[in-house]
């Protein structure tokens, strides 16, 4: 099911792909997440319809999450009631392209519905929505999915990095979100993004940018998190990165451990970066 071209609508559906209700948009973010053995999508409507907004608060609409994946013939459909949820599915059920498309649809059966904006053609006339019928309907979204995936190889997966104009050296947050939070002062993020797309530089970058920031959360962990478990249902990152050292046979939060366990663990996730930062500079210098 993918949304991607005007469709007709017997009755008024509020869509990007379409004029039957303006204001018409009606958009939502997927952030697709690797764990060991499972995908977890989050998804979050950027509903701005009051209507719509309204419909759901009342029981009459829901938001429908549709997944398909056409190389493995998967196909699932998850409802909400809340514009922000997860979709959790099996590692082996994804292969290749994922089209994700969102929609609020009609939880019951709607007689005289009409929506306040919707186009003149419509006129002034009501419809009768049977359940499960859409009442908007958002642009399909796509992102590629492998079994093999290993989610520490994508970095995006732990680790965001952004602009921060107020700052005049690297920060590193690790305790906001799902993700490790890389703050770049502006001059040095826009030469980051020039530069990383260099094939022979990659492992520079990750030494100079990834290594400090992953050594800096690594050692918040040890020192400033007291509630492990609840710091790791609230921050994915460490439950993938502490899963991924385990396999390493690296424990990261053991106390005895010697302090350089975070420099240890930090190398072997970004595979050697400082071999590879050497092999890079030698041949640039050939």
């Amino acid at each position: 099911m993918n949304f991607n071209r005007p469709r007709s609508w017997p009755h008024p559906v509020l869509s990007p792909l379409s004029d039957d209700v303006m204001p018409n948009h009606f958009d939502f973010r997927l952030d697709p997440l690797p764990e060991h053995k499972r995908w977890l999508l989050e998804i979050e409507a950027s509903d701005e319809d009051a209507t719509l907004a309204h419909s759901v608060q009342t029981g009459k609409a829901r938001y429908l999450a549709h997944v398909e994946c056409k190389r493995t013939y998967f196909r699932a459909a998850l409802l909400s009631n809340t514009p922000r949820f997860e979709m959790e599915i099996a590692g082996d059920a994804l292969f290749g392209a994922v089209e994700v498309s969102l929609l609020v649809v009609a939880a019951k059966d709607l007689k005289d519905y009409r929506h306040p904006n919707q186009h003149a053609d419509y006129r002034n006339g009501a419809f009768n929505i049977s359940i499960g019928e859409p009442l908007a309907v958002a642009v399909s979204k796509s992102f590629d999915a492998f079994l093999e995936y290993d989610p520490i190889l994508k970095l995006s997966s732990i680790i965001d990095i952004r602009r921060d104009e107020a700052l005049r050296v690297m920060q590193t947050i690790p305790n906001e979100g799902h993700r490790i939070i890389i703050k770049l002062p502006s001059a040095e993020f826009d030469r980051y993004v020039q530069l990383r797309a260099d094939i022979a530089i990659r492992g520079l970058i990750a030494t100079t940018v990834l290594l400090p920031a992953l050594m800096d959360a690594f050692y918040f962990l040890r020192t400033e998190v007291s509630e492990l478990d609840d710091f790791k249902a609230d921050h994915r990152w460490s439950r993938l990165v502490l899963s991924r050292l385990e396999r390493m046979d690296v424990d990261l939060v053991d106390p005895d451990a010697e302090t350089s366990v975070c420099l240890q663990g930090a190398q072997l996730l970004l595979r050697e970066p400082l071999r590879r930062s050497l092999e890079d500079l030698g041949e640039l210098f050939k």
